[in-house]
């Protein structure tokens, strides 16, 4: 059912879960199906895997991903274990990786995760002005 609030959270899935988006992205290519974004953040949400506060769009923790190996397992019915590198990782086979960039200006600093050839954003002035801080480096078990 859709929740109440819905605008308010497609409002901020826009601004802030790129994550996410980056997991489902190396979902659908991994098992070669399109992956429906919103169902599968609301499930993530209700199973306990993204915090989401509906009733608080101010909540500074909205779309923060608390288990990203879950996602990734559970919508490519394989094993992965997540680990967090250095931007010199070497990619090993299997390997799927998340970059992380920040963007740093006076008395702020933005984030964005996004795949090496693929970017929930057009013209991420994060990338565009920034650089790659690390990695998440999904490992195939």
């Amino acid at each position: 059912m859709m929740p109440e609030g819905i605008q308010t959270f497609f409002a901020e899935a826009g601004e802030s879960a790129c994550y996410v988006l980056a997991i489902i992205k190396i979902a659908e290519r991994l098992t070669q199906k399109s992956i429906d974004p919103i169902i599968t953040m609301i499930e993530a949400i209700d199973k306990g895997e993204i915090h989401y506060n509906y009733t608080n769009k101010n909540d500074d923790d909205n779309f923060f991903v608390k288990k990203p190996e879950s996602i990734l397992n559970r919508l490519t019915g394989e094993t992965y274990i997540l680990t967090k590198e250095s931007p010199l990782y070497i990619t090993q086979p299997g390997d799927q990786i998340v970059q992380r960039w920040e963007r740093k200006k006076t008395g702020v600093t933005t984030g964005h995760f996004r795949l090496a050839d693929w970017d929930s954003l057009y013209d991420s002035q994060t990338v565009k002005y920034g650089e790659i801080v690390s990695l998440r480096v999904f490992h195939l078990v």
